[in-house]
């Protein structure tokens, strides 16, 4: 999920992919934003996190300090609840494949060249569609890429 360690912002704990939730449903977790730990096996950036991992940080004082991951704006984590959020009749909700184990990865920020012209892009079709504020949701996407 771009975005890590889920249920930091906005995602309910009945969802299957919050902290809160038993058990967590993460198999893994791959964070290229931060160098400090081991990627994955033929990769060389980033921070691989395993299940245990994440659950024994989940189970500490300071989970933050043994995994290092935060979904900072919460989009990553909400992408996680569609994708993969338990049915919650109060709330009318039912992710797309409840109770599924997530491989999660908070992509690293594309180079600048790359955003611009992906923003160069998503302003055209906005005026093309006559809408000039455009919906920046959808452009979210094209600022990240492995």
């Amino acid at each position: 999920m771009s975005g890590a360690m889920p249920g930091r912002r906005g995602l309910p704990s009945k969802s299957g992919v919050s902290p809160k939730s038993k058990p967590l449903r993460i198999a893994a977790l791959w964070d290229q934003t931060i160098q400090s730990g081991t990627p994955p096996r033929d990769f060389f950036y980033g921070s691989e996190y395993r299940k245990e991992e994440i659950d024994l940080a989940l189970s500490s004082d300071s989970p933050l300090s043994q995994v290092p991951s935060v979904d900072i704006d919460g989009h990553g984590t909400y992408i996680a609840s569609l994708a993969a959020g338990n049915a919650d009749a109060d709330e009318q909700f039912l992710g797309a494949a409840p109770e599924s184990t997530l491989a999660v990865v908070k992509l690293k920020q594309a180079k600048q060249y790359l955003r611009d012209y992906c923003l160069l892009q998503f302003l055209l079709r906005s005026e093309f569609h006559g809408n000039s504020t455009g919906n920046l949701r959808s452009f979210r996407g094209c600022c990240y890429f492995v």
